[in-house]
């Protein structure tokens, strides 16, 4: 896979945002987290609620330029899918048994912060998200608190926020059939802070996604 840019020039890219720029780090969290909802939306595309949200993105930007004939993108399954396509609870559909769920998978930091975003751009639209968070919240700090403050506070329909096992060997058998029930998962555990070996707990994260994961992880 190509790098656009690596780990150094990416934060050397938000710091000069931030600093020289101004843009807000807030702003940056938001505008990534979106883009990654975008992505678990395209691999979804088959998903009834991929495809409904995709359809009112082409319906909007076409109404936007005065045209009335769908997007090019938009196939014709997805302008059948009807507007009134019921959601069923979050319980419902755990206990259903089906790969229903958006997993969310949110480290300490910044990346974490980039995870509670995505949560409210896919639950806003209808989908399932359970958000796993590898420490309890009291470990967070600037605009990841926020940001895990605005999904706490938005009180949406479908969104389960846990925190992992604090017992390193817990964690593996508590979050496989987690990952069982995905049917795609976000890694918004680390980022570009990363400047030594990964232990303790998110040692055991990753580790649990690259071996148990059945869904696209992203």
């Amino acid at each position: 896979m190509p790098y656009v840019l690596n780990a150094q020039q990416m934060q050397r890219f938000d710091r000069r945002n931030i600093d020289e720029i101004g843009v807000p780090g807030l702003v940056l969290m938001e505008t990534a987290g979106r883009g990654v909802s975008e992505v678990c939306l395209s691999l979804l595309h088959n998903h009834p609620i991929a495809r409904r949200a995709l359809r009112a993105a082409a319906f909007d930007e076409n109404r936007a330029q005065g045209n009335n004939a769908p997007h090019s993108w938009t196939d014709a399954t997805a302008n059948r899918i009807p507007d009134d396509i019921s959601i069923a609870s979050f319980s419902d559909r755990v206990k259903s048994g089906t790969n229903c769920e958006v997993l969310i998978l949110c480290g300490p930091g910044n990346n974490g912060g980039d995870g509670y975003v995505i949560a409210r751009s896919l639950a806003n639209i209808g989908f399932l998200v359970r958000v796993v968070l590898s420490h309890p919240p009291e470990r967070l700090q600037g605009d990841a608190l926020t940001s895990f403050r605005l999904l706490e506070q938005s009180r949406l329909a479908g969104v389960e926020i846990e925190i992992c096992p604090s017992q390193e060997e817990d964690i593996i058998s508590w979050l496989t059939p987690r990952l069982a029930m995905a049917a795609i998962v976000v890694d918004a555990l680390l980022g570009t802070g990363v400047t030594r070996p990964v232990g303790g707990r998110l040692a055991e994260m990753v580790h649990a996604v690259n071996e148990f994961a059945m869904a696209p992880v992203v």
